[in-house]
């Protein structure tokens, strides 16, 4: 049978070590990027020791991955959602731009 004992806090540098390069690994195939995959399964990591619970030794793969998930779900909901702030500014300012330069030319056009 498995062995069910929740881990304690100090078990954290053991699941670290057990399973930080299978993380990296799930991560890096799913963004396809090494930095972005490393960020996050360092947060994730982070993420689980600040949470102050008990952990099934069994299950560990599994809230890793949940972690994970989340954390790069919200990744790229921020990316997108900079994205659009980003692109609203410019199409603002480039609406602002050819708001004065129209006005310039009507002025030049007036003046002449």
């Amino acid at each position: 049978m498995a062995d069910l004992a929740p881990s304690r806090p100090h078990d954290i540098a053991g699941i670290y070590t057990g399973h930080h390069r299978w993380l990296l690994g799930w991560l890096r195939r799913r963004t396809d990027n090494a930095e972005l995959a490393a960020d996050l399964a360092q947060d994730t990591f982070v993420r689980m020791m600040v949470s102050r619970r008990d952990f099934i030794v069994d299950e560990v793969r599994t809230l890793l991955a949940t972690i994970a998930r989340g954390l790069m779900i919200d990744h790229f909901r921020r990316c997108a959602l900079e994205a659009a702030f980003l692109a609203s500014v410019f199409f603002f300012f480039v609406d602002q731009i050819i708001g004065f330069g129209m006005q310039w030319i009507l002025k030049i056009a007036n003046a002449g």
